[in-house]
């Protein structure tokens, strides 16, 4: 059958860079806690530096754990500048100080994104399990709002106990400065999967995708306003699913556009995803893993086998359908999920265009 659309290297890079952090987040993706043992050492990271230019790597997302504790983050940075490797990177915002936020306007980092998940001390620290953190983050952006860091962005997981703040939230942080706001679903993975009472239902998102219409009919000229993973579709869907513009790529990117480092050189599929593990950089070069990787083939194969429909779909050699962890984050029931990514037939497609947009259409039909 062959394989789907994907790109001979990714055009950016999640690295969570340490497993350390100060807090103990309900909702963990990687269950962040102690610094681990085996992470990876300085010279390690400046290694992984170089292959990633060398490969021409877009941008490197740096995540955590909380990267700030890394005692040799301020040279990690340096070394991304001096191998002009742009950045984004992601704290929760408690060890921001004037030093720091200084440090990260000097530095290649383009987007400094902040964790936010409530409008509140009372919600954000309780998901946070840290008293004092939503004061320390609001801080972190009044200061970072005053240098010249070129975005200011922060991200928000949309859970069962703060759903009903996503408004609220918005206005403060319009009033703060805030350039951009994430929303995404809880996912059912990591420290997750230990709070069930977390995760949302089917039938919350809905209602989520209203309020999250009403924000951005609102605050659409203050604030960029968007989610992911199937709660509120991008601008240009509907264009996509009447077959008048066709992107390079749908569905799932893992493997395809993008991969994630960990904090002992491991390279896996995304954040999320995170089994199985496509190779280790302590033992075999980047381009090697994204070349060869198994798991990385699998994700790039084409659906036809699995799903009939594809054969016959315009977006089939572009598409790897919905984002696997879907079922779990329970955003959408299965009849509503297989209508979202109905294909579209061959006969009855116009005939698909270019569109300047479509690199931001790619997970809005999971």
């Amino acid at each position: 059958m062959g394989s789907i659309s994907h790109l001979s290297s990714p055009i950016h890079i999640w690295w969570d860079i340490t497993r350390q952090c100060n807090l103990r987040c309900l909702h963990c993706y990687s269950c962040a806690s102690q610094r681990s043992e085996t992470e990876l050492t300085t010279e390690e990271v400046f290694g992984i530096i170089d292959q990633l230019k060398a490969m021409n790597i877009g941008y490197v997302y740096i995540l955590g754990g909380e990267p700030l504790l890394r005692s040799d983050f301020d040279i990690i940075l340096d070394y991304f500048s001096k191998a002009q490797i742009p950045l984004m990177l992601n704290t929760n915002g408690w060890f921001v100080d004037n030093h720091w936020a200084e440090k990260i306007s000097e530095s290649s980092v383009k987007q400094l994104r902040f964790s936010v998940d409530g409008c509140n001390a009372e919600t954000h620290d309780a998901l946070r399990q840290k008293k004092g953190s939503f004061e320390r983050v609001v801080n972190a952006i009044k200061i970072c709002r005053e240098t010249s860091i070129p975005l200011i962005s922060c991200s928000f997981t949309i859970t069962k106990h703060n759903m009903h703040e996503i408004q609220p939230t918005v206005d403060l942080l319009a009033k703060l400065g805030v350039d951009q706001i994430q929303f995404g679903p809880i996912s059912n993975t990591g420290r997750a999967s230990e709070h069930p009472q977390l995760l949302l239902e089917a039938n919350d998102t809905q209602g989520i995708a209203n309020i999250l219409s009403q924000c951005i009919n609102d605050y659409g000229d203050k604030i960029f306003i968007y989610s992911v993973d199937g709660i509120y579709d991008k601008p240009c869907t509907q264009c996509v699913k009447e077959g008048m513009v066709k992107p390079m790529f749908m569905g799932c990117l893992a493997g395809r556009t993008c991969c994630c480092i960990d904090w002992e050189g491991k390279v896996i599929p995304c954040l999320l995803k995170r089994e199985p593990v496509a190779g280790s950089l302590r033992e075999t070069p980047f381009q090697d893993i994204w070349d060869h990787a198994p798991v990385f083939n699998y994700m790039r194969r084409h659906r036809g086998a699995e799903y009939p429909e594809c054969n016959e779909c315009i977006y089939g050699d572009v598409c790897a359908r919905e984002c696997p962890l879907a079922q779990s984050q329970k955003t959408y029931g299965y009849h509503e999920r297989r209508e979202r990514i109905q294909s579209l037939p061959l006969e009855n497609a116009a005939k698909p265009v270019s569109c300047s947009l479509t690199g931001y259409c790619h997970n809005s039909l999971r």
